[in-house]
C-alpha cells in the first residue's frame, strides 16, 4: 500500500452501494412462495444452444455436432464401445412394480388398496404389452441412442383400445374402451430445429420443440407429448452431453494420422517424394516444352501412389562427361524407424484414449500385449456402472412422465402409478455371487432359506419350477429328524429320555447342539443346520 494511503478520502466521493458488497435476503414467510431467482449457464439464444466455451469448433451447435459424431460412430473404437452398451442391454430384464403403500402415503394419503394397486399396475403391463411391434426393450434400446449426441427423443402415440383394427397401429389385444399406447415414435435429433424454451433458460423450462420436416415446413410439439432421454442433467442442458465430447479431438487427430498412414501406404512411403531437374526448366525464359517438362514432374510428384498402376517415364540424359542424370526422381528420408509403424503406433495410442472416454478401456487391454483378466474385469465392472447410471436416467422419464401422462388420460388415480424396474445389471459374476453364498452358509453367517434358493437358481439362470415343494419336503424331514430325537417314544421313555440326555451335549437360550452319529446338528430358527 502506497505511504499515506487513507480509504476514507475515496469514501468520500463514492456512493455507498459500492462499497457495501451485501443485499436484503428476503422473509420467506410459510406457505409463501418463492419468487424465481438466477439463471442457468446455457448460451439458448432463440431457441438456439451455443456453448461459445467450447474448445472443439466441430460440437459448438447442435448440427455440427451431430455431423461429427456420425462420423465418429464409424470409428471401430467407438462403434465397438457404443456396441458394447447395446450388448448389455440384452441382459436385463425389466419388470413393472405395483405401488408401494409408502409411496402412496408420500401423497398425504392413508387410505392405499393393495386391489387398487394391482389393479393399476397391470393396467400399464398390459399397455406396455400391447404396443404395435415394440417392447420395452426396443424403447430403452432407442433411447440409448441418446449416447453419441447427448440426448433422445420420443413421443408416445395413443389409441383407444377396441380390439382389432385395419392397421397394426390402431389395433389392440384388449376391448376395454381404455385409451393405450399405440407405439413410440423416436425423433431425429437432427429434425430438432430449435427449443422451446426462454432465453438462457434449458430443461426446467422446456415447453416443447420445433421440427423440421422432412419434406419441408415445421411442427411445433408440446413438452407433455414428448419424452426427453438425457445423458446428464449437467448445467439443464436439454441436449445433455454426449460420451463421445472428451474424445472428439482424439478422434480427430487420429483421423489425421491414418490419413497420413494411408497416403503412406500408397505411396510404399519410407519419405517424401523428391524430383530434381536442370534450373532452367524453373526460370522464366524456359521453353514452353520445358515447362511441360515441369508440370509432367509435379503431377508425378504429387500423384505417385503404390498400385497397380506404378510406374514412371524419365528422360535419360545426363549432365556433360558425368552419370548425374538431368532429371531424377527419389525418397527423402529422415533415417530411423518406418514413418508407417510410427503411424500405427499414434493411431493405436489415439485408440486407447477414445475408448477410455466413452469408459470402454477393456475393449483394448491385452491388444498391445498387456494387460490381465484381473484388469479386465474392473474395467469392465466400470463400464457396466456406467451403464446403470444411463438406465436410471430412462427409467426415471419413463416413470416420471409416460406413465403419469398414461394414467391421467385415462383418469386413473396417479397415486397408485406404478414404477419400471430393471436387474440383471448385478456387479457380482455368477461364480462370485454363488461362491460367497456357499461360503456364508459354511461359516454360519447365513441360515438357507427358501428365498435364498430362488435367487442362487435365478441367478444360474435354473427354472425354479418346483424348488418350493422341494425345500418344504427337506424342512419336513428336518422336523421329524428334530421330534425323533427329543420326543420319548410311547412304552420306551426312560431309555429315549436316557438317550436325549445324551444327545443334547450344549444348551444355551437360544440354541441346542444335537449329536446324531458323529455328526452335530444345531437347531437354529426352527432350521436343522449341520454344525
Amino acid at each position: 500500500m502506497a505511504e499515506g494511503f487513507d480509504i476514507r478520502e475515496i469514501a468520500e466521493g463514492t456512493e455507498a452501494h459500492t462499497l457495501n458488497n451485501t443485499i436484503d435476503q428476503p422473509d420467506l414467510q410459510p406457505g409463501s412462495l418463492p419468487e424465481e431467482t438466477g439463471q442457468a449457464a446455457l448460451d439458448m439464444f432463440s431457441g438456439f444452444l451455443s456453448d461459445t466455451n467450447d474448445p472443439n469448433r466441430s460440437t459448438k451447435t447442435l448440427r455440427s455436432k451431430i455431423k461429427t459424431v456420425r462420423k465418429m460412430q464409424a470409428d471401430p473404437t467407438v462403434s465397438g464401445g457404443l456396441q458394447g452398451y447395446e450388448n448389455i442391454l440384452s441382459v436385463v430384464k425389466w419388470e413393472i412394480e405395483r405401488a408401494s403403500k409408502q409411496k402412496f402415503e408420500w401423497h398425504g394419503s392413508t387410505d392405499y388398496s393393495d386391489k387398487e394397486a394391482d389393479k393399476t399396475a397391470n393396467f400399464v403391463r398390459s399397455c406396455f404389452d400391447d404396443l404395435a411391434g415394440q417392447s420395452i426393450e426396443d424403447i430403452v434400446s432407442s433411447a440409448f441412442d441418446m449416447l453419441p449426441v447427448g440426448f433422445q427423443l420420443q413421443a408416445p402415440q395413443f389409441k383407444l383400445r377396441k380390439g382389432k383394427k385395419s392397421t397394426l397401429a390402431d389395433s389392440s389385444k384388449y376391448d376395454d374402451a381404455r385409451i393405450g399406447w399405440s407405439f413410440w415414435k423416436t425423433l431425429d435429433q437432427e429434425s430438432v430445429e430449435k427449443w422451446l424454451t426462454p432465453d438462457g433458460e434449458g430443461y426446467a423450462e422446456l415447453t416443447g420443440i420445433k421440427q423440421r420436416r422432412k419434406k419441408g415446413g415445421a411442427e411445433l410439439i408440446p413438452r407433455n407429448r414428448l419424452l426427453l432421454f438425457r445423458t446428464t442433467a449437467k448445467g439443464d442442458n436439454p441436449e445433455g452431453e454426449s460420451i463421445l465430447y472428451g474424445a472428439t479431438k482424439t478422434w480427430e487427430d487420429k483421423e489425421k494420422v491414418l490419413d497420413i498412414e494411408l497416403v503412406s501406404l500408397s505411396r510404399n512411403l519410407e519419405g517424401i517424394p523428391h524430383a530434381t531437374i536442370p534450373s532452367k526448366y524453373l526460370s522464366k525464359n524456359a521453353t514452353e516444352e520445358d515447362k511441360e517438362l515441369v508440370r509432367y514432374i509435379r503431377k508425378i510428384v504429387r500423384s505417385v501412389k503404390y498400385n497397380e498402376q506404378v510406374g514412371l517415364v524419365l528422360p535419360s540424359d545426363l549432365y556433360d562427361e558425368s552419370s548425374e542424370k538431368l532429371v531424377d526422381f527419389k525418397l527423402l528420408t529422415a533415417g530411423g524407424t518406418s514413418r508407417i509403424d510410427a503411424c500405427r503406433s499414434v493411431a493405436e495410442a489415439k485408440e486407447a484414449l477414445i475408448a477410455e472416454a466413452i469408459l470402454a478401456m477393456f475393449l483394448k487391454v491385452g491388444s498391445s500385449g498387456g494387460g490381465s483378466y484381473a484388469l479386465s474385469s474392473d474395467l469392465t465392472d466400470l463400464f457396466v456402472l456406467a451403464m446403470r447410471k444411463y438406465l436410471d436416467n430412462i427409467r426415471r422419464v419413463i416413470n416420471q412422465e409416460a406413465i403419469i401422462t398414461l394414467l391421467e388420460v385415462n383418469g386413473m388415480d396417479i397415486r397408485y402409478a406404478p414404477t419400471l424396474t430393471y436387474s440383471g445389471l448385478e456387479k457380482d459374476t455368477v461364480a462370485t455371487f454363488v461362491d460367497g453364498i456357499a461360503k456364508m452358509i459354511a461359516a454360519g453367517a447365513m441360515v438357507p432359506t427358501k428365498h435364498v434358493q430362488k435367487d442362487v437358481m435365478e441367478k444360474l439362470d435354473v427354472s425354479t419350477e418346483g424348488a418350493d415343494e422341494a425345500w418344504d419336503k427337506f424342512e419336513k424331514a428336518q422336523d421329524d429328524f428334530i421330534k425323533s430325537q427329543t420326543t420319548p417314544a410311547e412304552g420306551d421313555g426312560k431309555q429315549r429320555q436316557e438317550n436325549n440326555s445324551q444327545a443334547v451335549i450344549q444348551k444355551s437360550v437360544d440354541k441346542e447342539v444335537f449329536a446324531h452319529g458323529d455328526r452335530l446338528f444345531e437347531y437354529v430358527d426352527g432350521k436343522l443346520v449341520e454344525v
